[in-house]
């Protein structure tokens, strides 16, 4: 959805607003093609946040925006309600401010009110550059997510097995395991071949951190499971009938879980990791390694 422009001009108009100034911070914002992920990008916002007429009406739309936009979250569908690029770009151009801003504050604090899964985006902007005035929001969404520390799955897995997760906005690993059909397995085999692809990353606001995939080289099988309260235990069969686990897919039964899909299809998993990316900070790298074989 791109449609953030357009209705603040409409907006604007309607409030008998000056235009003149928001044409071309506009049109700047159309031009972009994603979210703000670096501080360079963060950049083309300053000279905007200099102008206090245009920050003044940004500010005072963004709140509008958000309200009328399921407060950023997604319908029914799993579409998302709002201008994902333009929105998170006219909010970085606010936390670079001299003077603070209500919007800011009012955004944040109603997203961590509702555990908002796009708050990790939020919070990647705010870490990335913001202005003195906002050290104190920036700190309260620091504390949030510090919280989750003691309450997120991937974070009581790292520390049972002894990987070392860095307290940053931006960490994140994935590895891959390969298994072929057991020339032993005596039943009538579904697939030859099964990988498992288990990625993990900073928690979004919602607490949600990882996610496993199970699939067959021929995409007979693609299923796949995240830490959300979903109950979710059914292993996907194209043409075939689901099969139903004993217990839902996750980090801290991951080793039973690749017991069970073995037992079920016949399939023997390589212990030994295939691939894998750990980002910059994380620790203890081959604790991954030494608890799938252990």
């Amino acid at each position: 959805m791109r449609d953030f422009t357009e209705t603040l001009l409409n907006w604007a108009r309607n409030g008998s607003e000056d235009i003149q100034e928001l044409e071309p911070f506009c049109k700047k914002l159309d031009s972009f093609i994603h979210a703000p992920t670096n501080l360079k990008e963060m950049e083309r916002m300053s000279d905007f946040a200099k102008n206090e007429k245009l920050t003044g009406v940004v500010n005072d739309f963004l709140i509008h925006y958000f309200d009328n936009r399921q407060f950023f979250e997604e319908d029914e569908y799993g579409f998302l309600s709002y201008d994902v690029i333009a929105t998170w770009y006219a909010l970085g151009m606010i936390i670079q401010t001299e003077k603070e801003l209500s919007s800011a504050e009012y955004i944040f604090s109603k997203m961590m009110a509702i555990e908002s899964p796009d708050l990790s985006i939020a919070r990647r902007i705010l870490n990335i550059k913001h202005s003195a005035v906002y050290d104190e929001l920036a700190n309260k969404v620091e504390e949030y997510f510090n919280k989750q520390q003691g309450e997120v799955e991937v974070y009581t897995w790292a520390k049972k097995i002894g990987l070392e997760l860095p307290n940053s906005f931006d960490w994140e690993f994935y590895f891959t395991l390969y298994g072929e059909l057991d020339p032993e397995f005596k039943g009538e085999p579904i697939v030859d071949h099964l990988m498992v692809y288990v990625r993990a990353n900073a928690p979004k606001g919602d607490g949600e951190s990882y996610t496993i995939d199970l699939k067959d080289r021929d995409y007979r099988i693609q299923s796949w499971w995240n830490d959300d309260d979903d109950d979710d235990r059914k292993i996907r069969i194209q043409g075939a009938k689901d099969v139903e686990l004993k217990e839902k897919p996750s980090l801290l039964h991951f080793k039973a879980f690749l017991a069970e899909v073995e037992a079920i299809f016949g399939i023997k998993f390589d212990r030994k990791i295939s691939s894998s990316y750990f980002s910059r900070g994380i620790k203890k790298k081959n604790s991954v390694q030494q608890w799938l074989e252990g």
